[in-house]
C-alpha cells in the first residue's frame, strides 16, 4: 500500500509537471520538488517530495517497446510503473529509475534527444 501511495503521489505531481513541459524540448519531467513548485511555505511542508532518481517519461503516440526501450537504455534507466499505457491515439507515460548516483539532468537529456519520447 505505500509503495501504490507513494507511486501515485509521484505519478500525480510528476504528471503535473510534464504537462507544464513545452514540447520542444520533449517529455520527460521529474516529479516536482518542494523548492520548484513556487508555493508558501505551509504548501511546501505538505507536499509530496520527488523520489530520487526517478523520472516521468512520455513517448510518442505509437511507440514500440523496441523504441521505449532503447530510449530508456539510453538514459541507464529501468522501467519502473506504466503510469498512462499508450494506445493508437494515446501516448504512453512511464516512470523509470536510474541507477543509484545518476545525473537525473543527464538522463532527461538523453531521453529528450531519442525520437521516440515527445
Amino acid at each position: 500500500m505505500r509503495r501504490s501511495l507513494r507511486l501515485l503521489c509521484a505519478a500525480t505531481v510528476g504528471l503535473s509537471t510534464l504537462a507544464l513541459v513545452p514540447p520542444t524540448i520533449g517529455a520527460v519531467a521529474a516529479p516536482a520538488t518542494r523548492e520548484d513548485t513556487g508555493a508558501t511555505r505551509e504548501d511546501r511542508a505538505a507536499a509530496p517530495q520527488a523520489a530520487a532518481g526517478e523520472l516521468l517519461v512520455g513517448y510518442v503516440a505509437g511507440a514500440n517497446g523496441a523504441e521505449r526501450d532503447r530510449a530508456r537504455g539510453k538514459a541507464k534507466a529501468g522501467l519502473t510503473d506504466r503510469v498512462v499505457a499508450g494506445a493508437k491515439n494515446r501516448p504512453e507515460v512511464e516512470l523509470v529509475r536510474l541507477p543509484p548516483g545518476s545525473d537525473r539532468s543527464r538522463a532527461a537529456r538523453e531521453l529528450r534527444a531519442d525520437p521516440a519520447v515527445a
